[in-house]
């Protein structure tokens, strides 16, 4: 469904002004969805690139009352969890690849 909302954009705009976002690499946006114990839930589109940290605890408010976020989840059933402590890794398709023997995933 992401890549099919990109389409008008990309028809109106060109491919080259959509690729202005996000990396060299991983060109466009990103939608998450902020659940759990965060002050601010939803879901929300980011730039390809931006830090875990920025997402969780600037855009999401980081944790409610005096929790403390341990993980993310990523990727749904086939994802896996980041710890607290790789929150610095831009979200971009090769960084989490090459990370992901470094945190905890769903086989």
């Amino acid at each position: 469904m992401e890549t099919w909302a990109n389409i008008p954009i990309i028809m109106e705009y060109g491919a080259q002004e959509f690729a202005k976002v996000g990396t060299d690499q991983n060109t466009g946006t990103k939608i998450f969805s902020l659940v759990g114990r965060i002050r601010n839930t939803g879901l929300v589109e980011v730039p390809m690139g931006i830090p875990i940290e920025e997402i969780v605890h600037e855009i999401g408010g980081g944790p409610i009352h005096q929790s403390k976020i341990k993980a993310v989840q990523t990727g749904g059933p086939s994802g896996g969890c980041i710890p607290a402590e790789m929150f610095h890794l831009p979200v971009d398709y090769e960084n989490l690849t090459r990370q992901a023997p470094l945190w905890v995933r769903a086989e």
